[in-house]
């Protein structure tokens, strides 16, 4: 009798939470929300009841989006790792934003004149599309804040500018397409090959460890640029072809390249401090100089050689430990949606190794004698350092990254863990938001059947 009544009880519990305002929301409704109340934030004057009330559902929003579910009608691992960083990224920017900034004090738009915007001076609802605004913003473009190293481009009119996102727009199409068509007909080993020779030929050069590294490698990385382009090309041609959003989005100016081009790539650090997209790099370097802003003077001001190169490597360190962090709740939220094994898949371990070779290049360049700095380096160091970088970033991009993730997101192939990987990274390509091929394509399927 006693065990039925704590059964009873129990069930009783559980019906009343069905009855709690937050039961059934999902972890995407909960990321929206707290971009909202981020927004609704500086509404309130600093230090209100009300503000501090804000700031706490904001936070607690932020928190609850790493444990309420995913939409139940959700299945695809690409959507799904997408929606997850998109989570660690609303924690990450909420932390710079508004945990350790007070954003009226610290973030600033410029105007035409150069001069600084006062956001306090503005009315509620001003304030609140001042907040969204500045949740949304990336790259400081138009702000005080902007980051280092965005790809410096020629000045444009207005028409050049359209016309060069339309034809980008377009390549990056093709770019995607082929990349899927490529992946899948891999995988299939080339069936729709007729002459046999021809077909064992293809399969065999493309089935080699030294091929598979490489396409999936140069997969992920159209796959990631198109995650940016294929939303930011058109945003970028309607806010300044139609004049609509923000007066600062409505500039040639606002809308530089998102990569930079690959001449630059001759160094680790440089892929990733130059050609690499710098969507992040305000957020995942925030939370290390936080920490660098804390400890004694003596490390933070100090000019001998060890204290200088504690601060650089770890501020290094810092901002990739914290992007491994951020695009492991990708990983994350796929291993929750579909029920498998908790995981974070290998983001982690693939950027600390970033920082390992970026280190370990430093460490070969002052032995050697290289001067590393400078902008015009002789032909052998660039053949060598496109080389080097190209082989360890395909090594790690899948050895660390593509590999583990298929794993941890439950993918198998009876031909071996590269197979997966790819199959993981046909998929990816397959389902970037906005990828109307995918809807044309399934379209063509259901309706030759």
């Amino acid at each position: 009798m006693a065990q039925n009544s704590t059964v009873n009880e129990l069930s009783l519990s559980d019906s009343d939470l069905k009855l709690l305002p937050w039961h059934g929301i999902t972890n995407v409704q909960y990321t929206f929300l707290s971009v909202i109340l981020a927004a609704l934030t500086p509404c309130f004057q600093h230090g209100s009841t009300f503000r501090r009330g804000a700031l706490l559902l904001q936070i607690t929003c932020v928190v609850q989006a790493f444990f309420a579910p995913p939409p139940p009608q959700e299945t695809s691992t690409a959507v799904l790792y997408t929606s997850g960083v998109l989570m660690g990224v609303i924690a990450a920017r909420s932390f710079d934003r508004l945990y350790i900034h007070v954003p009226e004090e610290t973030f600033h738009r410029i105007n035409k004149t150069g001069e600084k915007e006062d956001a306090k001076t503005l009315s509620s609802w001003q304030k609140f599309l001042w907040g969204l605004e500045l949740m949304l913003t990336t790259r400081g473009i138009g702000w005080d804040w902007k980051v280092s190293g965005i790809p410096k481009h020629p000045p444009q009119s207005r028409r050049e500018f359209l016309k060069t996102r339309l034809l980008k727009w377009t390549l990056l199409y093709i770019g995607l397409t082929l990349t899927t068509i490529i992946s899948q007909t891999i995988l299939e080993e080339f069936s729709g090959v007729s002459n046999d020779n021809l077909r064992e030929f293809l399969v065999a050069a493309t089935s080699n460890n030294i091929s598979l590294y490489a396409i999936i490698a140069l997969g992920w990385t159209m796959t990631v640029y198109s995650h940016f382009g294929i939303l930011m090309l058109p945003l970028g041609f309607l806010c300044v072809g139609f004049n609509i959003g923000p007066k600062t989005w409505q500039e040639v100016e606002a809308w530089p390249p998102n990569f930079e081009v690959l001449n630059l790539a001759y160094s680790i650090r440089r892929l990733w401090g130059n050609v690499w997209h710098q969507q992040l790099r305000r957020v995942a370097a925030a939370p290390g100089a936080f920490v660098l802003a804390y400890l004694p003077l003596s490390i933070r001001k100090s000019n001998s050689l060890p204290g200088r190169l504690f601060r650089r490597y770890f501020l290094v360190f810092g901002s990739f430990f914290i992007s491994g962090v951020i695009h492991s709740c990708g990983t994350y939220n796929v291993t929750r949606a579909l029920n498998l094994p908790i995981s974070t898949g290998g983001d982690l371990y693939f950027y600390l190794l970033q920082c390992a070779g970026i280190l370990g290049e430093d460490l070969i360049c002052h032995l050697l004698g290289v001067d590393d700095r400078l902008n015009q380096p002789s032909t052998l160091r660039r053949t060598l350092g496109y080389t080097a970088t190209a082989a360890f970033y395909v090594w790690s991009r899948v050895a660390y990254k593509g590999i583990p993730i298929s794993m941890a997101q439950g993918y198998k192939d009876d031909r071996g863990l590269l197979f997966a990987a790819l199959k993981h990274m046909a998929d990816g390509a397959y389902a970037v938001p906005g990828n109307w091929f995918r809807f044309g394509y399934e379209f063509f399927e259901s309706s030759s059947r």
